[in-house]
């Protein structure tokens, strides 16, 4: 009798040993592509092994006994439930790759197949929601611990359930239409708060699973609104003074897109623009995924590759306009042609019924690292965004930091920024100290001045960088400040606090900000927001390096 309790035993915690090294190496790509059902229910037929060897009549002796009877009835009980909750997730896996083989399709075979997953993410909930884990009272330490890691399992199921189903309504509702996007075109060569500067708009018609691009135009030529729209009360007290409630290049000061794009649709409507149903922002790294996906761009003025669209659109365009000694960067042709780009990638995704897995990584991956920013007016579609990850909202817990273009040319293709954080702990707080590089490393000739200036009348050198060093910290940030210099934004913005200063970068040289702050010490992890920059912010702390491609979960 004590042998075969101990054999279960055994066996017990060598599948929860396996399951969990399985679960490591499983992600949503492939448990949809069918990688990890076969598993599942492997394991399923495991545990439903054990939970028949714990009913064993033999052990009915151990039943009876008050304390030991509770331990066994407990790992029946698990056991049980974990083979349940197996089989459930690997049918779960069947229907959803039923639904999704072959990709979304177009049209309206986009919107049916999206309703679909959400109804088989509602249809899954209940065998979760319902698993029968048996006691939690007095249980000894294994059984403890095994009860709550299938319970975490559990509630992570059905979270991501939830999104899943959330997210596919969402965006259901969304392709379905009938609706109106506001569409900037952001260029990272002019960074704002983790956004590149909005320079061309247009309006995207999204209806019966199709999405259609009108014309794109430059905000450049856009009035000023008078009188400005109203603010954010947040976004007034840190960021009114730049005026971003009258010019559309003003926006994005804000981490908060949300806000930015309320605002956006204010100022479409007040330029005499019929109302839109929200706002979707691209840049060129989420043409790259696109182009990457689709192939090749062709436009007037020639070819362009997934391998070549970021250095061109963010750089090497405004070269091709120095040509006899004359500077044409300024004028529409160069224009026209981004215009151009954006449409035709556009059409090409729309023509693709079956995208492969690897280009949904890279949709992903841009959307990820804010390369893709979408806000809608309607409830339920902003909640499929939020669900998405592409609604361009930080943590409460988060750090955003972000270098904000006031040169007024196109500089931040050159501009290359390294942080290293660190944490002390000092009673009930633990002290933070960033150390922020900001390198200039624009050449002395050979561009153009709508790229390295100076802008007219900013009393800038030509290659000079002139920015604001801004750092988006947790709200329970305390005593922020940036060492030697005057903050010209700080307070409350949303959930978070808000810092930043001036800072000024010859070409060629680079420039040392230390910026601290404090936590308090039951802080137990810090998140770091991708900046979305043409070339991304390298970071270190507490021994590991990275770039801030995406968000990154520091352990504190």
């Amino acid at each position: 009798m004590a042998w075969t309790a101990l054999s279960v035993r055994s066996d017990a915690s060598a599948a929860r040993d396996e399951l969990r090294a399985m679960r490591a190496d499983l992600d949503a790509r492939s448990f949809l592509e069918g990688e990890g059902t076969d598993d599942l229910a492997a394991f399923a037929d495991r545990f439903a092994q054990i939970g028949d060897r714990l009913d064993n009549p033999f052990l009915t002796p151990v039943r009876l006994m008050p304390v030991a009877g509770r331990q066994l009835s407990a790992a029946s009980h698990q056991a049980d439930a974990a083979a349940a909750a197996l089989d459930a997730a690997a049918e779960l896996g069947d229907e959803l790759r039923a639904v999704v083989d072959g990709g979304l399709g177009s049209g309206p075979q986009r919107v049916a197949t999206l309703r679909e997953v959400a109804s088989i993410a509602r249809r899954g909930e209940p065998s979760f929601d319902d698993l029968d884990l048996g006691p939690d009272d007095a249980l000894v330490g294994s059984l403890s611990s095994a009860r709550r890691e299938i319970d975490d399992a559990r509630v992570e199921v059905l979270d991501g359930l939830e999104r899943t189903a959330t997210m596919s309504v969402g965006l259901a509702d969304f392709f379905e239409g009938p609706s109106d996007y506001l569409l900037f075109a952001a260029n990272n060569a002019q960074m704002q708060n983790g956004q590149g500067m909005f320079l061309s708009a247009g309006v995207l018609h999204v209806e019966d699973g199709r999405m259609d691009l009108g014309s794109m135009e430059s905000v450049e030529k856009t009035p000023e609104v008078d009188p400005p729209v109203a603010l954010d009360a947040d976004l007034a007290a840190r960021w009114g003074w730049l005026d971003p409630n009258h010019d559309v290049r003003h926006l994005g000061l804000s981490h908060r897109f949300p806000v930015t794009a309320r605002t956006a649709t204010l100022l479409w409507d007040a330029l005499g623009h019929p109302e839109v149903d929200g706002v979707v922002v691209v840049d060129p790294h989420m043409l790259q995924a696109i182009i990457e996906a689709t192939g090749p761009v062709q436009t007037a003025a020639g070819e362009r590759s997934s391998d070549d669209i970021l250095p061109y659109i963010l750089h090497d365009q405004y070269q091709g306009y120095l040509a006899d000694g004359s500077d044409r960067s300024y004028t529409t042709e160069r224009r026209d042609e981004l215009d151009e780009i954006a449409r035709t990638a556009l059409e090409q995704l729309e023509s693709v019924d079956d995208l492969e897995p690897d280009d949904l990584d890279r949709f992903r991956a841009a959307a990820s690292g804010r390369h893709l920013l979408m806000w809608s007016a309607d409830a339920t579609v902003q909640s499929g965004f939020e669900a998405a990850g592409v609604d361009g909202q930080i943590t409460p817990d988060s750090l955003l930091l972000s270098l904000v273009n006031r040169s007024g040319v196109k500089l931040d293709w050159f501009m290359r920024m390294s942080a290293d954080l660190s944490l002390e702990r000092r009673g009930d707080v633990y002290e933070a100290v960033l150390d922020i590089a900001v390198t200039n490393d624009a050449p002395a000739s050979g561009e153009p001045r709508y790229v390295v200036g100076p802008y007219p009348g900013s009393e800038l050198e030509r290659g000079e960088y002139l920015g604001l060093v801004t750092l988006n910290l947790p709200v329970g940030a305390t005593d922020n400040r940036i060492d030697g210099v005057d903050l010209v934004v700080a307070g409350g913005d949303g959930d978070n606090r808000t810092i930043a200063a001036w800072v000024r970068v010859p070409r060629g040289t680079t420039t040392h900000l230390v910026a601290r702050f404090e936590l308090p010490a039951s802080t137990a992890e810090l998140l770091v927001e991708p900046s979305a920059r043409a070339y991304p912010t390298s970071w270190s702390f507490d021994g590991h390096e990275w770039k801030d491609r995406e968000r990154r979960t520091l352990e504190l």
